[in-house]
């Protein structure tokens, strides 16, 4: 439950709240804001990333009260689009709060808070 409950809200972010639950039944599905539900093969690529995303998370940070482990991300969101990179970028900070996470990117944009930027060349 507390790992559903969390993929709700992650999934919610990532996606601007436009969506507002996921249900497992015999098939995953999602339900938009507007009520209507979609199986995940209806989905877009990116929204199908987002739900991923936000059920990695999800496990992750709930299994991270007993199995304290950093979480490592390696360019995740490549195949992001701006609005969605930002989303994520705000996943990352509430999910930062809980457990560590590591970012790794080639391709940093301006939006991104440089305090928190290491720059390996300058090691």
């Amino acid at each position: 439950p507390k790992t559903l409950a969390l993929a709700k809200e992650y999934f919610a972010t990532l996606t601007n709240n436009a969506y507002k639950d996921i249900i497992f039944k015999n098939e995953i599905s999602v339900v938009r804001n507007d009520d209507v539900h979609f199986p995940i093969n209806e989905l877009s690529t990116g929204t199908l990333e987002q739900l991923y995303l936000a059920l990695i998370f999800s496990m992750s940070v709930g299994f991270s009260d007993k199995y304290p482990m950093p979480i490592m991300i390696d360019d995740g969101f490549v195949n992001f689009d701006k609005d969605r990179k930002k989303a994520a970028g705000k996943l990352l900070d509430q999910v930062s709060e809980r457990t560590q996470v590591l970012y790794f990117t080639a391709n940093l944009d301006d939006n991104i808070d440089s305090s928190l930027v290491l720059n390996l060349k300058k090691l």
